[in-house]
């Protein structure tokens, strides 16, 4: 029997640093990393109810709820980088993804990649479904020609959908805003009755500093989608504008994070009016700097509360996590979903 960890215990924790201390106040004792195979048990978490998914292991590594994609994960979108599991490590900033420009041979291929970088998910131990807000607090962005930083995510299981919460190209010129885009998918293959496979948005913001912590938000009802950058509204979607909103979102969705190095992507954030396209990322150049790095620095799940299909755009208190949280055991793919509430389901 495995066990499909939801996140849904509350830990109080403001800093790595401060971990021990607070954690010791809460009855965990005085170590800064809970144990990364406690059992969770099902429950019905609070309307105030905040969580963490775990970014550092109890021995100062990545958490295991992470594992690491193939070494050509990404090749659909022409992208240039090989991904390497020592590209990602945990630092007191949070969750860091290292791009870099050297050649290495990837995976079995014997023509090198110049690039490195990480790509991890949370495929095979944590997910969340409808009725839930998700808030990515990110300490820093890459940003310049060919970079391309993404926290998204992919149904429990495979099948049709994705939700895109971040995905940013990187401006030639490191002062300007990063090209951002929120998106969602039907599928990959155009295959759905109503040939509206992919909608969203593509923007930049002004006088945004990618080397400041931002907060990327999604509040996911059973009808409706929300996204929120640094508390303000920029997207919205539900089953008025989406034909196809619930037989493709009312499931249990992964996290994926990832920074791509190149790629194209030519419409895949064109509103659905079809007037704006995101530029493709392309190929970095003289003027983009290697290492750079895309730092998480926690990401929390809290229950949206009942009568949250009618959401007001207004923020709602968000209690941010360092990398330090409740553990979880190894899960099932196939794990079961009671939409609306948030369990650990036993497979």
């Amino acid at each position: 029997m495995k066990r499909f960890w939801w996140p849904q215990t509350p830990v109080v924790v403001v800093s790595l640093g401060a971990a021990s201390a607070v954690l010791a106040a809460c009855g965990g004792g005085g170590s800064p990393h809970p144990s990364d195979s406690s059992p969770v048990g099902p429950s019905t978490p609070s309307n105030n109810e905040v969580s963490s998914v775990p970014l550092q292991g109890k021995t100062g590594g990545l958490a295991p709820v992470w594992k690491s994609d193939s070494p050509n994960f990404g090749s659909g979108n022409n992208q240039l980088e090989c991904q390497q599991p020592q590209n990602v490590t945990v630092t007191d900033e949070g969750l860091v993804i290292t791009a870099k420009k050297e050649p290495v041979l990837c995976g079995t291929s014997s023509t090198p990649k110049q690039y490195t970088s990480g790509s991890i998910n949370t495929m095979d131990s944590v997910a969340v479904g409808p009725g839930t807000i998700i808030t990515v607090k990110v300490n820093k962005l890459p940003n310049g020609k060919g970079l391309w930083p993404a926290f998204w995510m992919r149904p429990v299981g495979g099948g049709n959908g994705e939700i895109g919460i971040l995905e940013a190209v990187g401006a030639k010129n490191v002062n300007d805003s990063p090209h951002f885009a929120v998106t969602i998918h039907h599928d990959y293959d155009k295959k759905s009755p109503s040939h509206q496979e992919k909608q969203g948005k593509n923007f930049t913001i002004n006088d945004f500093d990618p080397n400041k912590p931002h907060t990327f938000q999604l509040k996911w009802s059973e009808s409706s989608l929300d996204w929120l950058i640094d508390n303000n509204l920029v997207f919205h979607r539900d089953t008025t504008t989406t034909s196809w909103f619930k037989e493709v979102f009312n499931k249990p969705y992964f996290f994926r994070a990832n920074l791509a190095v190149g790629g194209t992507m030519p419409d895949w954030a064109a509103t659905p009016s079809g007037s704006q396209v995101t530029p493709g990322v392309g190929s970095p150049d003289a003027s983009t700097s290697f290492p750079a790095q895309f730092i998480i620095g926690s990401i929390t799940t809290q229950p949206l509360k009942q009568g949250g299909d009618s959401m007001n755009p207004a923020t709602s208190p968000v209690i941010y996590r360092s990398p330090s949280a409740p553990g979880s055991g190894p899960a099932s793919r196939q794990a079961a979903l009671s939409v609306g509430r948030r369990n650990a389901v036993a497979v």
